[in-house]
């Protein structure tokens, strides 16, 4: 469903997929350029031999578009996300495959209501899931993800550039031991980059976080000791001071 705040109260929701009996899930909406918005998720029809497809539609002109496909289904997609740049336009991304093995990361250019080719980020770079994007005023994009070994998270990397045309593959986590997972990534217009995700050491796990800054990015630090249960699922922007704020689920 989609609602909207204005003028103190929210609209009557809006079905955006259909009743079908089918499953949908990891929806995700951004405003594009004047009233548009895109809307990314991924759906299936209910039953074991049908696969999670990513899907997307768009708002334009006061109407919801028909629904797009990213995919044809004949491996699951298991996440997708979609976020504005400054000028307006769209960056989506998802992954594809094995549900506990290594994905394939897509990314795909969105202006203008329409989405462009999907971009296999694997192909030059290293496979995983949960695309979150981060966009710099110098017209820089940057994805952030993690990758599985055998069903355990990993390794975080980070890539910039814009859409074909990546730079090399960073590895923020590297060296710190221990399971990492659900990235988050934001920029200040100073061009500082700051990446969150969750750790779990085994007798320690907490939010940590890396600063990137002239395409050097710190080593790892816990950003608070809860001492309890494992963090996940963090969120994270910049402010128009700089500042970086972050919210997450712990326990």
């Amino acid at each position: 469903y989609v609602t909207v705040w204005k003028d103190g109260t929210w609209s009557e929701p809006e079905a955006l997929t259909s009743d079908d009996g089918g499953e949908i899930g990891s929806g995700h909406v951004a405003d594009g350029e004047g009233d548009s918005l895109a809307y990314v998720y991924i759906g299936k029809k209910v039953g074991p031999k049908y696969k999670f497809q990513a899907r997307y539609k768009w708002f334009q002109g006061g109407a919801w578009s028909q629904t797009g496909y990213f995919t044809d289904g004949r491996q699951d997609a298991w996440h997708t996300n979609v976020e504005r740049r400054p000028d307006g336009s769209v960056l989506a991304g998802y992954d594809v495959g094995t549900g506990g093995g290594a994905t394939t990361l897509y990314v795909v250019d969105g202006r203008d209501g329409r989405f462009g080719r999907p971009e296999n980020m694997t192909m030059q770079g290293k496979p995983g899931e949960r695309p979150h994007f981060a966009f710099g005023r110098d017209g820089t994009d940057h994805v952030a993800w993690f990758h599985k070994e055998r069903g355990q998270p990993r390794h975080i990397y980070v890539r910039s550039g814009r859409p074909q045309s990546w730079g090399p593959v960073s590895e923020p986590s590297s060296g710190y031991g221990g399971y990492h997972f659900d990235p988050d990534i934001a920029v200040n217009d100073d061009g500082v980059l700051c990446l969150v995700w969750g750790w779990d050491a085994g007798d320690d796990a907490e939010l940590v976080y890396s600063i990137g800054k002239d395409g050097q990015w710190s080593q790892p630090r816990k950003i608070a000791d809860v001492n309890w249960g494992k963090p996940g699922l963090a969120s994270l922007v910049a402010d128009a001071a700089g500042g970086f704020h972050v919210v997450w689920n712990q326990g």
